[in-house]
């Protein structure tokens, strides 16, 4: 597929998802990248066998006379053509960790820049990259460089700073490998990038009283975890809280969720 309709053109091969050629995918023209000479390679095999084999074979870059691109990640590639999953059902995947990882990491990497550029834009009203500069205390040229997929020295203080700006939590943790297939079935889409803010998270988006409300699940899921008491409210507690609308409306503290003890005259007075 041509990316322009100039003299100017780039096509994608439908193999190994270079995105560069400079011609067509057909009649004998030839991939610089797996080097599949097409209508000839693809005769007897199919383009998922062709790109299983050059998988396999390490990712090999065919041409002496074309250059691989500076920084030229083969994964980055095969997923961002959406050949993702070639890659983890190859036989690679489960014999050799280096490959494993590597599949692994620039998918988060490409997940990660993706995502930055959808809580942008997304954002009530849509952000600029000036002004998440702004926010973040960096420079767009900075902004522009970790919303690119080719970006992969993250590091947490950064991702800190846009986790604020955007009003989303940062999470750590590890996770089994069996969640990779599904995360990449879900694919890089809008919608699997979005996270919503703060103020737009039920139960905090919902009045402390309904969020508070002893058979919410927002409550018995708290109680549950072992995180609150399983003692309920006092006698009024709730009554307090409800006068507050927002529970954490400028940056207030949720006094009832922190205290077991009977609201004060002056504490009822800040609510």
């Amino acid at each position: 597929m041509a990316s322009a309709n100039n003299n100017n053109a780039s096509y994608q091969c439908p193999v190994c998802g270079y995105d560069q050629m400079r011609e067509s995918p057909d009649s004998g023209n030839i991939c610089p990248c797996c080097g599949i000479e097409f209508d000839a390679d693809d005769l007897n095999k199919t383009l998922v066998q062709l790109r299983g084999e050059w998988i396999e074979n390490g990712f090999r870059w065919f041409s002496k006379g074309t250059l691989s691109p500076k920084d030229w990640n083969p994964y980055r590639q095969l997923i961002l053509a959406k050949h993702g999953g070639d890659l983890l059902l190859n036989p690679r995947f489960p014999n050799d960790a280096n490959y494993r990882n590597a599949v692994d990491e620039s998918f988060s990497n490409i997940r990660m820049a993706k995502q930055l550029r959808v809580l942008r834009e997304r954002h009530h009203p849509p952000l600029t990259q000036a002004q998440v500069a702004e926010k973040t205390e960096m420079k767009q040229s900075r902004i522009s460089e970790l919303e690119n997929v080719d970006y992969s020295s993250w590091s947490v203080s950064t991702l800190r700073r846009f986790a604020r700006a955007f009003g989303v939590r940062l999470v750590f943790g590890c996770a089994p490998w069996e969640r990779l297939p599904l995360e990449m079935a879900q694919g890089l889409n809008i919608e699997s990038l979005w996270v919503p803010p703060f103020d737009r998270n039920a139960p905090f988006s919902a009045p402390v009283g309904n969020a508070l409300d002893q058979q919410s699940p927002f409550w018995k899921a708290l109680r549950s975890s072992g995180q609150m008491s399983n003692e309920p409210f006092r006698s009024g507690e709730i009554g307090a809280l409800r006068e507050r609308p927002k529970p954490f409306a400028d940056g207030g503290v949720f006094v009832g969720m922190l205290s077991r003890s009977q609201p004060t005259t002056e504490t009822r007075a800040k609510l």
